[in-house]
């Protein structure tokens, strides 16, 4: 599993490059990138630790 997915990769896909750079344009892309591994790697740790519980 990748780790170092760019965040652009991912609007890209479901929203479309415009609307990619928009957003760059209105939030810092500092803080995007922050939010969106915050949440990357809590689903991750989530889903690790949820199948070590499980089995």
């Amino acid at each position: 599993m990748r780790n170092d997915v760019p965040l652009y990769s991912v609007v890209a896909n479901s929203s479309g490059h415009l609307d990619y750079q928009l957003l760059t344009h209105q939030v810092n892309t500092h803080y995007i990138y922050i939010l969106y591994y915050i949440i990357y790697y809590t689903g991750v740790a989530a889903f690790i630790f949820g199948e070590k519980k499980l089995f």
